[in-house]
């Protein structure tokens, strides 16, 4: 049986127009993580992340401090303060929404409740300053394309204006 193709959905900081590829992430605030969807699903998907985030809107948020995340504390990211609960209402509507239209998060340990917002350091160990003001203006799909390599695709991007 033939593994469904994987998504995520997140903020990029860094310019990624769609058809982009890339091996390694450019800066990124991740919104929903990685997720299944049968291929012929995918376009009521990607319209219901579209309705979703456009009536949410564009909000900002500002970083923390810098912490230490993953299984083993061995990720070094910035922290991310929702101060108006906008990415809060953003992450939880993506959700339902992805869940509502077939769609499986791979992994439920980090969203809903659990969902704590950051921006990973880059390979290079770039990252944020505390206090930043991130605009989140728009959100990105990006599909994994093949499970071997680290190599990934934006699907779509999604205005939030």
């Amino acid at each position: 049986m033939m593994e469904l193709p994987r998504f995520m959905v997140c903020h990029m900081l860094e310019e990624a127009p769609e058809g982009h590829q890339f091996s390694n992430w450019p800066l990124h605030l991740t919104v929903i993580p990685w997720f299944r969807v049968e291929e012929e699903a995918l376009p009521s998907t990607l319209l219901a992340i579209e309705e979703t985030a456009k009536r949410v809107g564009s909000f900002a948020v500002r970083t923390k401090g810098n912490a230490w995340y993953g299984p083993k504390d061995d990720v070094p990211v910035t922290e991310v303060e929702d101060t108006t609960s906008r990415l809060a209402k953003l992450h939880h509507g993506l959700l339902q929404s992805i869940q509502d239209g077939g769609g499986t998060v791979i992994d439920l340990t980090y969203t809903g409740a659990n969902y704590s917002p950051h921006v990973s350091l880059t390979e290079d160990s770039r990252g944020l300053q505390p206090g930043q003001v991130l605009e989140l203006s728009n959100i990105t799909v990006v599909e994994k394309r093949q499970r071997e390599v680290e190599d990934k695709q934006v699907v779509k991007v999604v205005s939030l204006i």
